[in-house]
């Protein structure tokens, strides 16, 4: 399922989405019910962000003074592009910042 013309970094992160849906997902999507085909899907993109950031490797590193310089660094040090990068960071921030409150 990976496309001729994309970027290294789009190949990794396509090659990750579909590594959810072999190994987790069975069936032929185009005759499913639609829901639970959203469902695969927003699956496989969540394994997909993971699979190329994983939250035990982000908790290692030490941000940089600026959100940009942070989630560029990122970006080159996971191989995603820059969008990609900044979602899973900010998901990461949040869930971390909802895991120190969850006891208040």
């Amino acid at each position: 399922m990976l496309q001729e013309g994309l970027s290294s970094e789009e190949h990794w992160t396509t090659f990750a989405h579909e590594l959810r849906h072999s190994l987790k997902h069975v069936g032929d999507q185009n005759k499913m019910y639609y829901l639970f085909r959203e469902y695969q899907e927003h699956d496989a993109n969540r394994f997909m962000h993971h699979f190329c950031m994983p939250s035990f490797m982000l908790l290692r590193i030490e941000p940089f003074p600026t959100f940009k310089e942070t989630v560029f660094y990122l970006a080159n040090l996971f191989k995603v592009d820059y969008n990609f990068a900044e979602k899973r960071y900010i998901d990461f921030l949040n869930k971390k910042k909802a895991q120190l409150f969850a006891y208040c």
